[in-house]
Order: structure tokens, then sequence, then C-alpha cells
């Protein structure tokens, strides 16, 4: 799930589904909100074998972004669109459809909440009606990049909040989203959260990018942290120019798989894969791209 403006009669980005087989072959391709400005965060296929998609679209009422959720079933096709949101802007960025059927999704708030920009987190039902939203945050910056659902039935949020430098910051809540912990990680100087998975062992695994370690540009930053949210160790890997992480996964032997982006490695930036074992210390890296 992406964006794209070739199927757009104007100037309009659009939300852009690409299905494949098991070689990378297209079987279907799928553009959404042909006539509004939209872009997706991310997908997921659901227990229906259908997809959620977690997205922003253009706003013709607030002149503004609103959180955009919409299903579709097993070709791409719509079967319901919701939009969230207030006054102000709100960014999609992560979802994720949780044990009861339903949906969470995760990014920013321009319109609620105590500061300029606050995380917001949004449970809806099966069709996608809002059962609740909160907000997170204090009075600077705050945003989240990805949610999952943990096996207390509660939600880990993983973004970042900012004041003079940005830190890493989680969110652990209930499964009616009621705040039950906050943290940060701070390394003193710009540190990002872009990917979160509770680990087998109940903590947490968290992967962004970090300026406060390894080159000045920014490199990969993959954290462990307790079921408390505390740090038990970080890594950092990457060349001397910018590398980021955008998901991670823990793998079947207990270590970790991220991808993301270098521009140190590979030809005009690539795709970017780092497998770890279970102390985060590096097994291979991988580039993918080319010319």
């Amino acid at each position: 799930a992406g964006q794209t403006r070739s199927y757009s009669v104007g100037d309009e980005w659009h939300v852009y589904l690409v299905k494949t087989d098991a070689l990378g072959n297209m079987e279907w391709e799928q553009a959404l909100t042909e006539n509004v400005h939209s872009s997706a965060g991310s997908i997921e296929q659901t227990t229906d074998s259908g997809y959620i998609v977690g997205a922003e679209i253009w706003s013709e009422n607030t002149s503004s972004l609103d959180f955009y959720l919409v299903k579709t079933d097993a070709s791409g096709n719509i079967e319901w669109e919701k939009s969230f949101g207030g006054s102000d802007r709100e960014d999609g960025e992560a979802v994720q459809q949780t044990t009861d059927g339903g949906y969470i999704i995760v990014g920013s708030t321009y319109s609620y909440g105590a500061g300029r920009i606050d995380v917001y987190l949004v449970k809806t039902d099966a069709s996608g009606n809002m059962e609740w939203e909160k907000t997170f945050g204090g009075s600077g910056w705050e945003e989240a990049f990805d949610v999952r659902q943990t096996t207390d039935g509660g939600y880990i949020l993983a973004g970042y909040t900012c004041d003079v430098y940005c830190d890493v910051y989680l969110v652990k809540t209930d499964a009616s989203g009621n705040m039950e912990w906050e943290k940060t990680i701070d390394g003193g100087e710009d540190d990002l959260a872009y990917a979160v998975e509770q680990t087998t062992d109940g903590g947490y695994i968290i992967a962004g990018e970090t300026s406060s370690y390894g080159a000045d540009y920014g490199d990969v930053y993959l954290v462990k942290a307790d079921a408390s949210g505390n740090k038990e160790w970080d890594k950092t890997f990457g060349g001397s120019d910018y590398e980021m992480a955008r998901s991670l996964q823990q793998t079947t032997d207990g270590g970790y798989i991220i991808a993301g982006f270098t521009a140190s490695y590979g030809v005009n930036g690539d795709g970017y894969l780092v497998k770890t074992d279970a102390s985060g210390n590096m097994e291979w890296e991988k580039t993918i791209g080319g010319s």
C-alpha cells in the first residue's frame, strides 16, 4: 500500500494497493479515492482474507487531513470507508485488526490533546465505527507511527516526543486505551521510533533512527525494552551516511529482522535489511535496489 498520481484527474495523490503472488508478480492493483487526496500509511490482511488500510484523506469540511480507514475485500474492492478527526489535521500511520474483530489505528492530531501535536489513537468495531479515541502527549510535539495489541488486550504505541531534540516515546495502554505508562528513551540528540512489537519475553522491541549514536547523519536504531518500557539494550546499524528503519519483526530463532532505507550502501538510496540475534548483534545485512 502506498500512493499514486497515475490514476488522478488532477494533481492529487491517491491510496494505491498492489497484490502480488509469492514471486512478486502482480495479481491486481487498485487506486482508491480517485477524486480526493489520500495517502496510505499501512495495510494488513484481515481474518476474512480482505485488507484493512490505515491512511489519511483530505477533508473538504476542515480543509485539512483526517484519519482514513478503508476495508476492502480479497480483490481490493472497497467494502466500507471511515474518516476520523477534528477541526484541524490528523495523520494516520498504522492500523491493526484486533482480537475482537475491530481495528486500532494510530497517528497524530493537531485538533485534540494538550500540545501542538499529540498522539491520536482510535479504536473501532468490525464495521469501522468508532468505539473510543484517546490522545497522549504533553505541551510540545508527540507523534506515533506504530501500534500493536499486546497479550493482555491492551496496546503498545511507539513514536517520538520533541522539545529541543526528539526522543523515542513509548505508551502502554489497557484495552480501553487508558494509559498504563509512558517512557522516553533519550540519547542526547534525535532518536525516533517507527516500529514496535511485543517480544516473546513480554518486553518490546523498537526500531527507528538515531543521530545520538553512530554516524552523524542518522543510523538504524534498535532498542529492546522490558515489560515496563525500561531500556535493556540498544544497537545501531549503518554506514557513514543516512539509515533508518520502518518495520521489524521478531524471528522464530528469537532474533530480529529489520527493514528500512540506506544512503550509505547500494546505489542512490536502497532498501536495507538487517538480521540480528536475540541480543541485537548483527548476523547479516543486505541492500535491495537498482540503479
